[in-house]
């Protein structure tokens, strides 16, 4: 809950605003970041971010000053430039409203399309887009 309040902070801070269409763009190397997103805030990590890899990826999702707790959360990789397929992998809920993956991910360098879906218990589902460039 207070990552999400800190993200709440820091988004008015830099003005960051929902942006339905636009990804977000990250890397190369380690994330950290706050986007809104469709009066969602969702703080991003991923560490190292690298090829080859494991990988340890967090995010905390919130809608307000509430954290999205019980959701599903999946994150697809997709590489756009290479027909390699989409591999999803499921996020577990460690803390209220923060979800996370350790494992290997990004098979090779290049420019990755991240897709963040989270169904909740109850209302819509939310998705984002990610580019994630990778070395």
């Amino acid at each position: 809950m207070l990552k999400v309040a800190c993200a709440l902070a820091a988004c008015a801070a830099f003005g960051a605003t929902p942006a339905a269409a636009a990804p977000l763009t990250v890397g190369p190397g380690p994330v950290a970041t706050a986007v809104a997103r469709d009066g969602h805030i969702v703080v991003l990590s991923i560490r190292p971010n690298r090829a080859f890899a494991w990988n340890t990826i967090s995010l905390s999702i919130g809608r307000g000053r509430t954290a999205l707790h019980g959701a599903r959360v999946t994150l697809s990789f997709a590489m756009p430039a290479m027909a390699m397929g989409t591999q999803t992998f499921v996020l577990r809920e460690g803390a209220p409203g923060t979800y996370s993956y350790l494992g290997p991910a990004l098979v090779m360098p290049g420019n990755w399309n991240l897709t963040l879906r989270a169904v909740p218990r109850h209302g819509p589902v939310f998705s984002a887009l990610i580019s994630d460039r990778v070395v």
